[in-house]
Order: C-alpha cells, then structure tokens, then sequence
C-alpha cells in the first residue's frame, strides 16, 4: 500500500504527464477493447447450441466453375442414408416469407422457414413454452402445425402464455402453433416462424433443384475433414448415377460458425493487427515518456539508493507507477471503448446472424482489463530497469550533465524510430484501402439507382391460384402504382441488383448446340423475372433487339432478354438474337428461352465483382409467389416519401398482400461497400491515433533532450553559434530517428501490402501514391512535432542556460 500511495502522489504531482500517458494507453486500450468485441462477437462468442464445435454445413458446388450452389433434398437424402460421419442431419429453406394474419389486426410479412421436423433436437434446442417438432408432425396426413419465435409472440400475441394450441392464420391457412421458441433465437437468420415440411420438399422432385440447406451434427471424434472427404465420395457416386444432374456437382463440409462469417473473418484479422500496431505505439509513447521523466528523477533515485534501496525496491516501485497508469488507462480506454462499438454497430448496415451481439460483455471487458494492466507493465518496465541501472557513487560524483541523459536520449530515439515505422505502416494501409474506395466509388453498376425506392411484394400463398392469377394481381399493382402522383416509373424484379442473391436465381445455362466441353466451363447465370419497364426504369441501355412487351404472354414461345457479356460468351461468333438458351439442367428437361433482346452488363452483387452474367425472362411468363417492385420518384422527390401512399395503395387493390422492406435503391448499392468503408474507417481513424501519439511522444523527447542540454546549448550560443543554427542542431536530432523510421515503416509496409492486395480493388498493393503520401505526411507532422522543441531552444537566453543545472 505504501508503494500505491506513493505512486499516487507521485502521478498527482505531475499532471501533465500524468494526463498524456493515461490517454495514450485509453486510446490503444479502448479502441483494441472495441475490435476485440467485434472479433469475440463473430468468431469467438459460443454459439447458442448444444456442443456447437460438431454442427456443419454441407453444401454442393460446381466442380467445374467452383461456384456454391444449395443443396438438393434427393441429394440430401443419399447423404444421409450413406453417410457414417453424422449422428444427424437436418434439411430446411431460406426461401418463404409468409402473411401472418393475428386476429383482426394488419397482415405481417415474416420470415418462415420450411424444415425436417429434427433440426431443433438436432441444434439441441427446446421451445421456452410449449413442445418441439416430432416426425409425426412430418407425416402426409398430419395436423398443419408450426413454431413462433419469442420475438413474435411477445410482439403479435402480448406474451399469452395460452398461444400454444391455438390457431393462427399464415398464408391463408390456419396452423396450430406448438411453441415458442427461446428468446433470441432465430435459426438460421432473422426467422419468426418454423413449419415442419419434410413432405413439401419430397413433392418438388428431381435432383436438378438445388436451392436449400443441409445441417449435420457429426459423431464424437470425427473431424470436419473426415467427414468431407465421405461426403465427397458420395457426390462422385451420386454423379456417377445421375449423370444429367450430378455430374459437376460436387459436395463440400464446412463448421457452421465458418459457414456464416467466413467472409469477414479476413477484415477482422486486419483490424485486430491494426489494433495490436496502435497498442505497440502506445506501449513505446508510454516508455519515452516514463524515461523522459525517469532523468527527472535521477536524483532521487541516487539519494534512495545511496540511502539503502534495492534495485529490486525502485524497481517495483516504478512498476506500480506503470501498473497504476495501466488501470487509469484501462478505465478511460473502456469507456472510448463503448463509443467505438457503437460506431462499429452503426457502420455494418445489413442484418446480422441472429448469434451476433457485438457488445462489451464481461469476457470482453475481462480482456480489457487484462490488456491495459499488461499494457502498462510492458510500456514501464524497460524504462524503470534502465532507470535503476546506476553507480551510486559514481553518478554522486558526477554532475548532472553526464552520460546518462545521453544514454536515455539514444533509447528514446529507439522508441522513436519503432513509433514512426509502425505509424508508416498503418498509414500507408490506411492510403491503400482509402485510395480503394475511391476507385469504388467511380465504378458503374450499370444502371442508375437514384431517386429508386425498393420494396417487397408478398401474396398470400394459394396453392390452387392459376399462373394467370398471380400475373394479373401484379399486373394490376404495377399500374395502380404507376398512377399514383409523384411516380416517374414503376416495374419488378425478383432478384434485383445488391439485394441478397438466393441460390435459386443462379441458374445453369447453355447455348443450343454447345459442346459438353464448353457447357461445363459455363458460369452459373443469375436468373431474374422483371417487367417490361423494368430496364427503363434502371436506365439499362438496350444494346440489340427489344425489350418486353405485351407478345410475351404466359400461353406465347417462352424468351428471354441476355446481358452482353453472356451473348458474346454463348455465341462469341454470330449474333445472340434468336438464339436458344437452355436454363437448368438436364439439357433435356432444359426450358429453351427465345433471346429477344441484349442489353448493357451490371454489376449485380458487389462493385468490386465483375460483371456477372444476366438472363431476364418476364414476369409475363412466370410469376413468383414474392418479388420486388422499383418505384422511380419524379424529380425532387424523396422516394421514402412515397411509402405511406403505397402501403395505402397496395392494401386498396390487393387486400392481403404484404409489402415490406422498403429501401433506397441508392442506399443499397452503398451498404454493399460496408465492409470496405468498415475497414477504411477503423484503419484510418487507428493510423490517424498512431500519427498523434507518435508526434506527441516526438515532442516529448525532444523536450526532455532540450532541457538536458540547456548549459550545452548556452555555450554553443556564448561561442556564436545564431538561433537558425541551434533551431537545425535540435531538429535534426529529432528528424535523424524520424527518417529512419520512415525508412523503416516504408519496407515493413511493402509486406502489409502484399497481405492486403485482395482487399484492394483499382490499384496495386505497390500504389506509389499511398507510399509517398504517407511518408511525406509523417514528415510534416514530426517536423512540426520537432519545431515547437527546438524553437524554444532557439530563444534561450545564453546567460541564463549557462546558470542552469
């Protein structure tokens, strides 16, 4: 205690560094806290299932274009029966959104998901309040039944623990509701509703559709790559079998945490490296300062060893300092950390994994505290073991202005030169990926997403409804909306660009009369139904041909209209119009589509992706339970302006439709860079922190050095030296450590950059831009940080730093 009290008045008494090494820390702490909980949140956080490490996903793909494709229920079935990997298996869709209908109050679209009735004893998850599926309820002849989520109930029902049992219409059919499940869950995404269907996938038939999902428990002991390498061994017996269907089809295993965040794992490996950067900096500023401070105290550190201490009793002693630092920082760092996450929560725009939660929790605070606590050893051991390394009584012979002070400048610039070059490195990341989405930014998707608002479109399910049916209700809600003021345009589309892509809109394609060679390097397509106007609307220049029109009736020659980059590959040697286009497979139960029409490439997915190739057919010809409308606001308008009028609109003149989902056409085509722009933000923003603590500990240095060599610097002035010459001698002291880290950080950078060329989109991970920009930009700024030192250097007066000591 008595150390703790000592270190207390001994950071009291120094406010000022006090103040600099506790928000150095607080900014390395809190923001490696922040990613931390976004890293512990995505890939470390356990998964809310029984023994999560033995749930995977099985997925099939082509094996010739490698693409992912959904799974097949027949395929599902062979994998099941044949394999020995698994202890269980479960199939179940992402597809349906239905029309709940809670008493007399409004239709609520929701997600639903169709399923074998054992994925939830599979996932080892029981209903908070009633019962689970059972393979009864899977049987042709059983009850219609589902489950609700907590959210639903607490949301449609109040919480009436007298739900179970009772009825509720959804899709026009009365179901009886079993359970509720537990609060928060939400498998596999964002679902409300779970309807037992083992009997509904039976009913699609054929092995050619391949747009659902497939989960597996494996057994104790078997690995992930076991059970692939099986699962791939039936895939070739099943291609060997069905060769139509399955023969470039192959069967991948994935852990399911690997299956829903894979993607972002590379960004949050990047961010956790910059944090660790920007920890390092800290770390390195804390020491410079604590040995600035330390030739402050060389005194008393000689009168308390000439007096009997130990060095092992300065040393703990300057460690608790350090320690206590850490703590101080620890808190202020926990606090920015807050802030931080919810900056990061506010950055990711799309829905998240309904396991998600990026929070401080007390793991992640755990590991807050056991950082900062660690953070603060690091930064003051090295500084209170050299500032302990002394000979009593030789230092009490000498004067203060001996080697020691020069000693210590020469660690410090050590320091600096670490700082500098990580700083470099973080800069010149931070160059590259903003310089990226730059260049994203300029991309053209294709089509012009202004002033277009996106929604959803939901009919009540109806088996026994005609094709004709469905037709005519969109067709009618197509030009109510059209009449409605301050609408440019209306059309439809069920699988618009940057919306989610389902694995049912990419389809497998051949031109007629292709080889079986060329047909197996063709890429999968994407797929989509949209109305007549629809390529006016989203100005797609029309290349050849026509666009849709009132010949493409349901009972005329199906047709289609081909972006230009599939024309040129399907037919690389004679014009696309007229051609025959298989869609799906096998060739003999292919659809043969008419192309009518070619129209200009859009980037459908993502700006950083090529052009994928596109087939439209239209929704004359095939109409889908669900699709999305694209509403044109006339000019001035703002498109979410004109939601109210049309919910009113769709509910006047398709009574039970729900309409969901609304969104900027423009704002969707910019939250598809999130995780870029995430990236770029949290990079720049730690580069930025690294280049102020680095300039400060500059700053800190040089002022310490300028005080040590006070007498020295009022002699060189007694024997002439000017003012610009003892201006040059201080910052070129400080610039020598500055050049060389610059250097340094330059060469390190080139590694970073390699690691980071399939983040970058339009430049080369050698960007000489970015390498420049940055070295240049830290050499600005530390020889400002060097200035302000030297500066006042300059102004001694030499009288006055002859009398000092």
């Amino acid at each position: 205690m008595t150390d703790l009290r000592f270190a207390f008045r001994q950071l009291l008494k120094h406010p000022g560094f006090t103040f600099t090494a506790v928000l150095a820390l607080a900014l390395g702490v809190g923001a490696t806290t922040a990613i931390f909980g976004v890293i512990y949140a995505f890939l470390l956080r356990p998964l809310p299932f029984a023994e999560p490490a033995q749930l995977v996903m099985l997925q099939s793909h082509n094996t010739q274009s490698g693409s992912d494709l959904g799974v097949n229920y027949l395929d599902y079935l062979d994998w099941q029966t044949q394999a020995r990997s698994f202890s269980e298996m479960a199939f179940f869709n992402l597809r349906w959104n239905g029309n709940l209908q809670a008493d007399a109050s409004a239709t609520e679209t929701l997600k639903t998901t169709f399923t074998t009735a054992n994925l939830f004893s599979l996932l080892g998850v029981e209903p908070s309040l009633g019962r689970n599926l059972t393979a009864a309820d899977d049987a042709p002849d059983a009850p219609a039944v589902l489950l609700i989520s907590h959210r639903l109930w607490l949301s449609a029902f109040g919480g009436e623990r007298g739900i179970v049992g009772r009825e509720i219409s959804l899709d026009g059919e009365k179901r009886t509701v079993l359970g509720v499940m537990p609060p928060g869950f939400r498998f596999p995404s964002q679902s409300d509703i779970w309807i037992p269907a083992a009997q509904f996938f039976g009913k699609i038939g054929g092995r050619s559709w391949r747009a659902d999902q497939a989960i597996g428990r494996l057994k104790p002991g078997v690995s992930v790559a076991a059970a692939e390498a099986e699962v791939k061994l039936i895939a070739e017996r099943l291609a060997a079998a069905h060769p139509d269907t399955n023969r470039d089809i192959g069967a991948t295993v994935l852990p399911l945490r690997e299956h829903w965040v894979g993607n972002v794992r590379g960004s949050l490996v990047l961010l956790l490296a910059a944090c660790g950067a920007l920890l390092l900096i800290a770390c390195a500023n804390v020491g410079q300062l604590m040995l600035a401070r330390a030739s402050g105290r060389s005194a008393e550190l000689l009168v308390r060893s000439a007096l009997g201490a130990s060095r092992a009793r300065l040393v703990r002693q300057l460690l608790t300092e350090s320690a206590l630092l850490g703590l101080l920082g620890s808190g202020v760092g926990i606090l920015l950390s807050y802030w931080l996450i919810d900056l990061v929560v506010a950055l990711i725009p799309i829905e998240l994994p309904f396991w998600i939660r990026i929070e401080v929790n007390p793991v992640v605070l755990a590991g807050a505290v056991a950082i900062s606590c660690l953070t603060g050893l690091l930064a003051g051991s090295w500084p209170a073991w050299h500032a302990t390394r002394v000979d009593v009584a030789q230092s009490l012979k000498s004067s203060g202005a001996g080697t020691t002070g020069n000693t210590r400048s020469m660690r410090g610039g050590i320091l600096t030169v670490a700082q500098v070059a990580v700083s470099v490195v973080l800069l010149v990341g931070a160059g590259l990926l903003v310089r990226t989405i730059v260049k994203l930014g300029e991309v053209n998707p294709g089509f012009d997403a202004k002033q277009v608002l996106l929604f959803e479109v939901n009919p009540t399910y109806r088996s026994e409804e005609s094709a004709q049916t469905r037709i005519d209700r969109f067709a009618r809600l197509l030009e109510g909306l059209q009449q409605m003021p301050g609408v440019a345009a209306v059309a439809s589309n069920n699988s618009p660009p940057f919306y989610p892509q389902r694995p049912w809109n990419r389809a497998e394609i051949a031109a007629e009369g292709q080889s079986e060679e060329a047909q197996a390097r063709n890429p999968q397509a994407n797929f989509q139904t949209v109305s007549a106007d629809y390529f006016t609307l989203l100005h797609i220049p029309l290349v050849r041909g026509r666009a849709f029109d009132q010949r493409d009736a349901l009972s005329a020659p199906p047709v289609c209209v081909v972006s230009e980059s599939l024309a040129r590959r399907l037919w690389p040697n004679e014009d696309a119009l007229g051609g025959k286009l298989l869609l799906g497979k096998p060739a003999t139960e292919a659809e043969r589509l008419t192309v009518v029409g070619v129209v200009g490439d859009v980037r459908h997915q993502a700006l950083n992706a090529a052009s994928g190739p596109e087939i439209y057919k239209p929704t004359t010809q095939l109409a889908w339970k669900q699709t999305h409308f694209l509403v044109r606001a006339g000019d001035g308008i703002d498109p979410l302006s004109l939601v109210p009028a049309i919910r009113r609109e769709v509910a006047a003149r398709a009574p039970g439709v729900g309409v969901y989902n609304f969104v900027a056409l423009e704002k969707e085509v910019a939250d598809s860079l999130w995780q870029p722009r995430l990236r770029t933000w949290l990079v720049s923003f730690f580069a930025l922190v690294a280049l102020l603590l680095t300039a400060t500990g500059l700053h800190g240095v040089l002022a310490v050095a300028v005080t040590q060599r006070t007498r020295e610097i009022g002699v060189r002035m007694a024997l002439g030296a000017t003012r610009g010459g003892v201006l040059g001698l201080v910052v070129r002291q400080g610039m020598r450590a500055v050049v060389a880290g610059v250097a340094l950080g330059l060469v390190a950078a080139f590694g970073l950059a390699r690691l980071l060329q399939a983040s970058l989109f339009g430049i080369s991970g050698g960007d000489f831009f970015s390498f420049a920009t940055a070295g240049l930009f830290l050499l600005l700024v530390a020889g400002l940080a060097c200035f302000f030192p030297a500066r006042r250097a300059a102004r001694m007066n030499p009288m006055e730093a002859l009398r000092h000591e």
